[in-house]
């Protein structure tokens, strides 16, 4: 009797990746010492549902001014080098 069809190439593949990521997964988190429920958890598979991330808070003002002044202050400090060199250059 002949069979109609084979597995291809891909398909075999396809098969290992199934059985070889859980493995790997289940493999890696034994050799840590890791909890696998809670990276379940983490990603959202599983368990109870995990909190949704916020997005980021704009910078607050101060934080904004703050960094506005380290850049002048660092823009005074280049062109006070560069004097400096100009100078030295000179002599």
């Amino acid at each position: 009797m002949k069979r109609k069809y084979k597995p291809t190439g891909c398909l075999k593949f396809l098969i290992f990746l199934i059985i070889f990521v859980p493995i790997a997964f289940f493999g890696a988190h034994l050799i840590r010492g890791e909890d696998w429920r809670e990276t379940l958890q983490k990603v959202g598979i599983g368990g109870e549902p995990t909190e949704k991330s916020t997005p980021r808070a704009r910078s607050s003002n101060s934080e904004c001014e703050a960094l506005e002044d380290e850049v002048k202050n660092l823009r005074l400090i280049i062109k006070n080098q560069e004097r400096r060199i100009e100078e030295l250059e000179s002599q």
